[in-house]
């Protein structure tokens, strides 16, 4: 009697590895069926709910990276927008005519490094110093297009270049303050992009004097960053760039907005610092 259970026992087990072996070779839809309530049964179940929760995963995963290409697609056509590269090459055209060379070299240089970093190939992960490099020839282009009400001010710590980012995260809130901030306050106002490393999270802040966001505008915002619903078009791309963000960082990073009306605003971003691998 003893052999025989011993028997029906081996041969539940054998049916239980070869399961478990079909797994260890890539086939994650193939489940241990038992036939009995013993123990070896109640192993199975519990192996199945793990090739369960498994495949959950491995979706979830995959459509994570769908939403993540078709972000990072929607924000590299929302941001390299065409009107901006004509109002460059105008500008340039300009500088030309009124023979200042040195100006319209100056300007292509920028640009063009604008647009290698911004629409290069590969990884849509860039380290934080490569995106200094984009910010500043994006502000450079900008500060020479509105000379007369726009300045501008670069503050990183050195210990944030090498940690990685999101290609193209600081323009669309930099392009925010330009154009929502500084151009309708009439004045000369500042530009300030900042970074820097605090408890393991690395922190950039992008500040202006400009207009400032009214209290009810600013509450808005608020609560469409902070339940990440969709925005309209006039709401400058907020959600957008914290969805991204949550994307690569696992729903760790985190927007905040601070705003005086008729004085400031700012928008700071935070994400774990993870450092950039230089053989990518």
């Amino acid at each position: 009697m003893a052999v025989v259970i011993t028997h029906f026992q081996t041969k539940h087990i054998v049916t239980l590895r070869h399961v478990m072996n079909r797994v260890k070779e890539g086939d994650f839809s193939i489940r241990y069926e038992p036939k009995t309530k013993d123990e070896i049964a109640e192993l199975g179940i519990t192996f199945n709910s793990l090739l369960d929760r498994i495949q959950e995963l491995m979706l979830q995963q995959k459509n994570n990276q769908k939403a993540k290409r078709k972000m990072e697609l929607q924000m590299i056509q929302e941001q390299i927008k065409p009107h901006f590269l004509y109002n460059v090459l105008e500008m340039i055209n300009s500088m030309i005519r009124c023979s200042m060379t040195q100006n319209a070299l100056s300007a292509v240089e920028s640009l063009a490094s604008f647009y290698r970093i911004s629409l290069s190939r590969g990884s849509d992960i860039i380290s934080v110093d490569r995106e200094i490099q984009v910010t500043e020839n994006y502000l450079s282009l900008q500060k020479m297009r509105y000379i007369e009400f726009m300045d501008y001010i670069l503050a990183f710590s050195p210990r944030i270049r090498n940690y990685i980012i999101p290609k193209l995260t600081l323009q669309p809130l930099i392009e925010n303050s330009i154009y929502h901030g500084i151009k309708e306050k009439g004045d000369k106002g500042i530009v300030c992009v900042s970074g820097y490393i605090e408890d393991g999270r690395v922190f950039l802040e992008v500040f202006d004097t400009g207009t400032g966001i009214p209290p009810e505008k600013l509450e808005e915002l608020r609560q469409m960053v902070d339940s990440n619903v969709s925005e309209p078009e006039n709401h400058f791309g907020l959600v957008s760039v914290i969805r991204r963000l949550n994307i690569h960082y696992n729903d760790q990073a985190s927007l905040k907005i601070e705003s005086k009306y008729g004085e400031y605003t700012c928008v700071t971003i935070s994400f774990p610092a993870k450092e950039y691998d230089t053989n990518r």
